[in-house]
């Protein structure tokens, strides 16, 4: 209802006209008078009376106008002990509400759950990290205890850590962003949490930022202005023989030459075993002079056979002589 509608407080959405009075000081339904006559008789003085609702009017917390929650207790005067949600086990970690969950939406919180340095109350008993690990542990590896740490595992939240446009406080100064977040010329366009102000040299990229990991993909994911780490190159095949240098090809630009390649006699050592037509033979290389590289030395036998392909070849000479 509108200021013009006989509203005379638009700010508060318990007054208006034909509101019920409340006992609170207020003048709810607008008719000049904060409270009824009859509030004097609210004996918890939680505003509420027994003709209003107050199903225990000596208890300040049980009224109408209160939440109701999973204590076995009518809270609101709605006529049911707890809500219907209070018997179900929400996170499926064992517990509900009446069981005594006191967050029955995180699995990781419990009655006798395992107590975290993470500043919840993981085990429901009403103090946050009160286990003694949690002043001599630096979870995240950080330089940060948890009793100093805002955030003990996230190694980019500590004390001194720089602010980022990520949602968290980074710094544990009790504020979420860095002060130029808002800032309609800085705004992290790919949500990986750094600005280009910040060292982001590619802000359209979430998987490119500084302290990201540098894999070998040709691009410079941590933006320290180098594409690839350097054992990267190692594992390239430049020659698309199947084979890369850490991977046993000794020469990479030629694609005759990687580990496990047929021996040719070609002058070159093609298997990488550090020895050149060593399957072939130096009699046998000799003589196919010409066409020696055609020919694949896959036997692993030297003089034998370099002697009977001498032979057949002279066998097939005197053949044709004879012939003529």
């Amino acid at each position: 209802m509108r200021p013009d509608q006989g509203d005379c407080n638009d700010s508060n959405a318990t007054v208006f006209p034909g509101a019920l009075e409340l006992c609170d000081g207020r003048d709810n339904d607008c008719n000049g008078i904060p409270d009824r006559p009859e509030c004097e008789e609210d004996q918890d003085g939680d505003g509420w009376l027994v003709e209003d609702g107050d199903c225990r009017d000596s208890n300040p917390f049980i009224n109408p106008g209160t939440i109701d929650v999973c204590d076995g207790v009518d809270n609101n005067c709605d006529g049911f002990l707890d809500s219907v949600t209070c018997l179900f086990d929400d996170d499926l970690d064992g517990f509900s509400e009446r069981d005594g969950d006191c967050d029955d939406t995180n699995p990781f919180i419990r009655p006798q759950g395992y107590e975290y340095c993470d500043g919840l109350d993981n085990d429901c008993s009403g103090a946050i990290d009160d286990v003694p690990i949690c002043t001599s542990i630096d979870q995240d590896r950080d330089g940060y205890l948890a009793s100093e740490d805002c955030n003990d595992l996230n190694p980019l939240v500590h004390p001194a850590a720089t602010e980022l446009c990520d949602g968290l406080d980074n710094d544990c100064d009790g504020d979420l962003e860095a002060e130029n977040c808002e800032d309609s010329f800085e705004v992290d366009q790919d949500g990986d949490g750094w600005l280009a102000a910040d060292g982001d040299c590619d802000d359209t990229d979430p998987s490119v930022y500084p302290l990201a990991p540098d894999v070998c993909n040709g691009i410079d994911d941590n933006c320290d202005g180098v594409r690839d780490p350097g054992y990267c190159q190692a594992q390239r095949d430049f020659d698309g023989d199947g084979f890369s240098p850490v991977n046993g090809d000794c020469d990479d630009m030629d694609s005759r030459i990687y580990a496990s390649a047929p021996e040719l006699c070609d002058g070159l050592d093609n298997d990488c075993d550090g020895e050149v037509d060593d399957r072939c033979g130096a009699a046998g290389c000799q003589s196919l002079t010409g066409g020696g590289a055609a020919f694949g030395c896959s036997q692993a036998h030297h003089g034998p056979t370099d002697g009977w392909l001498l032979l057949v070849l002279a066998v097939g000479l005197l053949r044709r002589r004879r012939t003529h």
